[in-house]
């Protein structure tokens, strides 16, 4: 690509973060989608579950399950990497 054209695409993801799509992968508001049937479940699980995912996805799932706003908090949501959150039903 270009300079010009990764300049347009940065503006692209300044203008709206949330719905910007980099070619050829998805929006942080697809993965939103995308992940609701997954927190669903985890929500409903009675049982300790261990969820292993990059880290962006661990973050808007975490987000969902401890009621930050989505979006956009989701992704303001601090995880280190190569670390174990435990969260407990309340």
């Amino acid at each position: 690509q270009s300079k010009a054209e990764l300049q347009m695409e940065l503006r692209k993801f300044q203008e709206d973060a949330f719905r910007y799509r980099c070619p050829g992968g998805e929006s942080f508001e697809d993965l939103v989608h995308r992940l609701t049937p997954v927190v669903l479940r985890v929500e409903r699980c009675k049982i300790p579950l261990v969820v292993v995912s990059p880290l962006m996805t661990l973050r808007t799932v975490y987000a969902c399950l401890v009621g930050a706003q989505v979006p956009p908090r989701a992704g303001e949501v601090e995880i280190p990497q190569h670390s174990i959150v435990e969260l407990k039903p309340t």
